[in-house]
């Protein structure tokens, strides 16, 4: 048994002066939102490579993501794009393969994905109901989520995943 205890000691010592050494880990969480700004339905592939180039490391932030971080970044009145995290209703009467009641993790309701992402993140308009308003979510100041047009240009939310 004593033999073990000076390895143990030395792995120790060993960690300490790495983290000591190093620095603690990058933050992760909710990281900033880019300068760069892009429709509703400019899509999550773009929207990953506006995060990755202005926060090198990042991708396009989910709501929990942003509702866990303990200290986030400020955000521009116009708000940030940002992806929902949608926790379905199971056993209501309105699931259907097209359309799945359920809420975001912040509390919006939704039909479907596609209510609150610009229908998967593709499309300003509806391509189905002509000149309709699509609308995606958006973190604005103070952490406030809200929905607004697909039309319309905004930052990207980012975040780091954890380590």
């Amino acid at each position: 048994m004593s033999r073990k205890w000076p390895s143990f000691v030395a792995l120790a010592a060993t960690l300490l002066f790495t983290f000591t050494a190093h620095g603690a880990p990058p933050p992760s969480g909710f990281v900033g939102v880019t300068t760069a700004t892009a429709a509703g339905g400019d899509g999550i592939v773009d929207f990953n490579q506006m995060c990755a180039v202005e926060f090198p490391g990042s991708r396009f932030c989910s709501t929990e993501e942003i509702w866990k971080t303990i200290d986030p970044p400020s955000v521009p009145a116009a708000g940030a794009w940002v992806r929902p995290v949608i926790v379905p209703l199971l056993g209501t009467s309105r699931l259907t393969s097209f359309s799945n009641l359920g809420f975001d993790v912040m509390g919006f309701a939704t039909q479907g994905i596609e209510d609150l992402t610009c229908l998967g993140w593709s499309f300003t308009v509806d391509p189905f109901e002509g000149a309709s308003a699509l609308f995606g979510l958006s973190v604005g100041p103070g952490g406030r989520f809200g929905v607004g047009a697909c039309s319309v240009s905004r930052a990207v939310a980012c975040c780091t995943p954890p380590k």
